[in-house]
């Protein structure tokens, strides 16, 4: 779920390409930390068609969840079109 008070997910948005299927706004959505494993999962994802870029999964531990929102963004934008 994307917060909107999120300076990490703020920054990002500001980044992102349009959907290459339907020119929709990209949207960044983070899970949060969760499961026994207690990970925070994070993607891009088209807020029209629901399309979506790779899943980013980093350890609670490894405290990267700016990389993670990052490396979402990266592959988001480098996409084929």
């Amino acid at each position: 779920m994307t917060d909107a008070n999120d300076p990490v997910m703020e920054t990002e948005k500001a980044t992102l390409k349009p959907c290459p299927f339907c020119g929709g706004e990209a949207e960044v959505h983070g899970t949060g930390y969760h499961g026994p494993a207690d990970c925070y999962d994070v993607e891009v994802r088209c807020s029209v068609c629901d399309a979506s870029g790779p899943e980013f999964i980093v350890d609670q531990d490894d405290d990267n969840e700016q990389s993670a929102v990052s490396d979402a963004t990266s592959a988001w934008n480098r996409r084929t079109t």
